[in-house]
């Protein structure tokens, strides 16, 4: 996050009258950043890049993952929602459905099927003193939903800095012969 939020910091107005001091007062706004907390952390990012989506489900991971960390999983009053007795999360994944049921990656479906595309929002709520566990198809979802808000982020960083995404590999490559 730290690298993004650098990038970010490189729309600053120009401060200072060398690029060393410059370059002082862009490691200065990226120290300011690095030391916020990670919700901050994520408000700071969707205010900078006027993202329209939310990345509430970073933070709900991000809590979670706290959870995990600090109290062996088993979840506290201070993981809990706000005014809630459980902790949350959300997933937004796509399902494919057929006409035997979900496909997913511990089903039973075999052979072709007619498949349709729908995307999910699910919520997974953990009460206050149960262990904190996901199940391995759980785990493909949150992967898919940490995937939708990194692509949210730099969308974001694309659309801040006005590049067409279409021209990335062409960036990429006139970047490496610099």
């Amino acid at each position: 996050m730290n690298l993004g939020y650098h990038s970010i910091s490189l729309k600053e107005g120009k401060k200072g009258n060398t690029i060393l001091e410059f370059e002082t007062h862009i490691e200065t706004l990226c120290s300011t950043f690095h030391s916020k907390k990670f919700p901050e952390k994520l408000k700071k990012i969707t205010n900078d890049l006027a993202l329209s989506a939310s990345l509430d489900t970073l933070a709900q991971i991000n809590r979670v993952r706290n959870c995990l960390e600090h109290r062996a999983g088993i979840v506290s009053e201070k993981d809990c929602d706000s005014s809630k007795n459980y902790m949350s999360v959300k997933f937004r994944y796509p399902r494919i459905d057929s006409p035997n049921g979900e496909m997913a990656p511990s089903s039973d479906i075999k052979g072709r099927q007619t498949t349709d595309i729908n995307f999910i929002d699910e919520e997974k709520k953990f009460r206050q003193g149960e262990k904190v566990s996901f199940t391995f198809h759980e785990n493909t979802k949150l992967i898919f939903s940490l995937n939708v808000c990194f692509k949210t982020i730099i969308d974001g960083i694309y659309d801040l800095f006005n590049v067409n995404q279409e021209n990335s590999e062409t960036i990429l490559r006139e970047f490496k012969n610099v």
